[in-house]
């Protein structure tokens, strides 16, 4: 069964103002992420989202996918910690 875009919303709030170009980037990865799945590249419980804290950060609360929130500035070192630790997942 494809997966859709829509398939990785989540039932959270969404606080960013109207006309915030956070959507747009939400939206981007939300299609990336289903493209992956249809395309055998990654299984959806293999996908793991690092952000950051602040307004962008919150975007993990928006997309159903495991996810991790960083420090300002330290999303690679936790994303990498990751990978290492189990290389089968998407990060």
């Amino acid at each position: 069964m494809a997966v859709e875009w829509k398939d990785f919303n989540t039932y959270a709030e969404n606080t960013w103002c109207v006309g915030c170009g956070n959507y747009g980037i939400e939206r981007s990865a939300k299609l990336a992420l289903a493209e992956l799945v249809n395309e055998g590249r990654a299984k959806r419980e293999e996908i793991v989202v690092v952000t950051g804290i602040g307004c962008h950060g919150k975007v993990a609360d928006y997309v159903n996918a495991n996810s991790f929130y960083a420090l300002h500035g330290r999303t690679i070192a936790p994303a990498t910690g990751m990978k290492i630790a189990n290389p089968e997942l998407g990060v």
